[in-house]
């Protein structure tokens, strides 16, 4: 079709030779290109994944122009298959990454294979492919598999930024499976590499990250300063309401799991001030009012709050609540303890460690409310279990 033979064609694809002006003016007359808008596409591609790549380690929260970009270039394009060639394959691979954070997940398996084999020998977008892989599993709660591929991840690269996601990102898979001294080693090498390139942003997630590992670890007025340092950047740098609110729920937290309620109502009520209706706000609130005595403000939030008894999510905390109102410090109900018992149950499995022996607490004190030391030998077991593996 050239007249140029398929060996030397050959050459030139892979950088072997360098075709003539001549050859060059054959090849594109004979495809219907020109290789110096080929050039110009590369670039655009190029320049618009390095921008991504920032956008990422930046939390700069505008990934809906990605999207819109990705749009536009299938629009122009067509649909990308799984024959890749440069342009495609980083457009393909923010598809994947953008899929991953929107919790896509079984689309964004889809692309996995292709992205796999054709970024084999390309170190840093296989690094970060391998780094939302293990994102995927972390989302999944296959956390052994998530931390394999982070880790594998870490060994690809030497970008500093594209290594700093990395370890951010291993941070929450460490702590789901009570890692919590890999997890503090990460979060600092994450946040050393964010500060260094100006990723403040990243730099104050990186503290309120390593505020709950201080949590986890009992360390609880160290975890109180730490959020505060986070809070601090989070309100200069603009922060939405429901980061901030969420920073100061979980010093409530701290501060009930330090059984400490008056304060723990002092940080919910700062936490209510950003975003009055969450969920756990609201249970938070019902169960330091009623720590404290304060039955009437416990049974005020309850009223306020009755369409939370239907919540898929966090139902059947809020109607254990209601029922461990009713009974006051009396003798616990059946209906009451059995419900209990269920949350530790649905608990016990999961990655909450922390919550699960705060509900095996309330099951052991009611089983101490009706003499019942066969069955609290059991919760006090699993509490020991759960301690001993955090």
């Amino acid at each position: 079709m050239t007249g140029i033979s398929y060996m030397r064609l050959g050459k030139y694809e892979r950088g072997e030779e360098i075709p003539t002006e001549n050859a060059v003016n054959i090849i594109e007359k004979s495809l219907n290109i020109n290789f110096n808008d080929l050039g110009k596409v590369f670039e655009e591609i190029n320049e618009l994944f390095a921008d991504f790549s920032d956008s990422l380690f930046y939390h700069t929260q505008n990934l809906d122009y990605f999207e819109l970009k990705i749009s536009k270039y299938k629009q122009v394009n067509g649909v990308i298959g799984s024959e890749l060639d440069f342009n495609n394959a980083k457009i393909l691979l923010m598809e994947y990454i953008l899929k991953i954070i929107n919790n896509d997940l079984d689309n964004a398996e889809k692309l996995e294979e292709c992205l796999l084999e054709y970024f084999k020998n390309d170190s840093e977008c296989n690094a970060m492919l391998y780094d939302y892989i293990g994102l995927k599993f972390r989302i999944k709660k296959e956390y052994k598999k998530a931390i394999v591929w982070q880790e594998k991840a870490l060994n690809l690269t030497s970008d500093e930024k594209i290594i700093a996601m990395i370890y951010y990102h291993l941070t929450s898979s460490y702590t789901s499976v009570r890692k919590l001294l890999q997890s503090a080693a990460s979060l600092e090498k994450a946040n050393v590499l964010f500060s260094k390139h100006a990723s403040y942003r990243r730099a104050s997630f990186c503290l309120s990250e390593f505020a709950l590992v201080l949590k986890a670890t009992r360390q609880y007025d160290e975890a109180i300063e730490m959020f505060k340092k986070s809070l601090c950047g989070s309100e200069q740098l603009g922060f939405g309401n429901d980061i901030i609110a969420m920073d100061y729920r979980n010093m409530c937290w701290t501060m009930m799991l330090a059984k400490r309620y008056k304060e723990a109502l002092e940080y919910l009520d700062e936490a209510k001030m950003k975003e009055p209706k969450h969920p756990l706000a609201v249970l938070y609130g019902i169960w330091c009012n009623l720590k404290l005595n304060n039955y009437n403000s416990a049974q005020e939030i309850i009223n306020q709050n009755q369409q939370l008894k239907e919540n898929s999510k966090y139902g059947i905390y809020f109607r254990l609540f209601v029922m461990l109102l009713k009974i006051g410090e009396g003798k616990p109900t059946k209906a009451c303890l059995n419900l209990a018992m269920k949350v530790v149950d649905q608990l016990y499995d999961s990655d909450q460690y922390e919550r699960c022996i705060f509900y095996i607490d309330i099951v052991l004190d009611l089983l101490d409310r009706n003499n019942d030391e066969i069955s609290a030998i059991k919760y006090l077991k699993m509490k020991v279990n759960l301690l001993q593996n955090s």
